[in-house]
């Protein structure tokens, strides 16, 4: 079954050389010229809007390929519009929504499991050139960056929206775990949320990411959005099974390393096809669960 993105519809493939930024890497390097650096970047330098908070990431390529460039950024808008005469003006209102004794976005250099939220994501290769390795979705909102499967290898955890294009009705959200690599890996894609798109504010299910005995491998577990307890936001946990390289469920596999994730009622497995590099390999097959 088609699953159609909602994002972009179909996450357009490549960008045009002339949209793709041009970082400085050394300005990045610089903790006396980050910011501005990522400001510019995020395009947050002039009046319109302001930098928040923001990441500065290395990623670690494979076979000695050399390292990518990951930088997540927020950001606010400032208040202008037209002024009454009548109104006291503020020559700078946004000041008072931020904490005098801080006024400098919050920096992060080391990634963690805290969730990023309303995050611009910009990939960048060794030169400073910007590059798209995941398409046109370069929006992070409740998602992660961090290495899942302590390959060395920084990962992307997210979900996006998307309707069935056998069912133009149903709305079903997908979550992807992927490595960022100029031609990124998937480690493990789920469908769930999947129900009629008038009803898509109903039953909802979210996940989260930790490490539960900190032995280095992330568990993504998925329960409801509002749940009754912690052991019901936990509702299906998926275990990273060195042995195998795969997340599999160990309440079917029953310590077996061999088997898969099976599809189950609420969520579901979805089978990828292969992706090309700076394109976005979205198009996908999901697997009903039997009933």
């Amino acid at each position: 079954m088609r699953l159609i993105s909602l994002l972009l519809l179909a996450l357009l493939p490549t960008a045009r050389a002339d949209d793709l930024a041009k970082a400085d890497l050394a300005k990045l390097a610089d903790s006396a010229q980050r910011s501005a650096e990522v400001a510019r970047l995020a395009k947050c330098h002039d009046v319109e809007r302001f930098l928040t908070a923001f990441e500065v990431l290395t990623a670690p390529q494979a076979d000695n390929k050399p390292d990518l460039h990951v930088v997540t950024a927020s950001y606010d808008y400032s208040f202008q519009r037209n002024p009454s005469p009548y109104e006291y003006q503020l020559e700078h209102p946004e000041e008072l929504f931020t904490d005098p004794d801080d006024p400098a976005p919050g920096e992060r250099l080391t990634a963690t499991l805290d969730a990023l939220h309303d995050r611009l994501l910009l990939v960048f290769d060794e030169t400073g050139q910007e590059i798209r390795p995941f398409g046109g979705n370069n929006y992070i909102d409740g998602g992660y960056l961090f290495d899942f499967n302590h390959d060395g290898i920084l990962d992307r955890a997210d979900s996006s929206n998307h309707r069935l294009k056998e069912a133009p009705d149903q709305g079903i959200e997908v979550f992807e775990l992927e490595s960022v690599e100029a031609i990124p890996r998937t480690l493990l894609r789920i469908a769930f949320n999947w129900h009629p798109r008038q009803a898509d504010s109903a039953n909802n299910w979210g996940y989260t990411c930790f490490d539960e005995d900190g032995d280095g491998f992330v568990e993504i577990a998925f329960g409801p959005e509002s749940p009754r307890d912690e052991a019901d936001a936990r509702r299906f946990v998926f275990r990273w099974d060195p042995d195998s390289n795969s997340y599999t469920d160990p309440m079917v596999c029953l310590g077996s390393s061999s088997c898969k994730v099976s599809a189950r009622r609420k969520i579901r497995t979805i089978r990828r096809r292969p992706s090309h590099p700076y394109t976005s390999p979205r198009s996908a097959v999901a697997r009903r669960a039997p009933a």
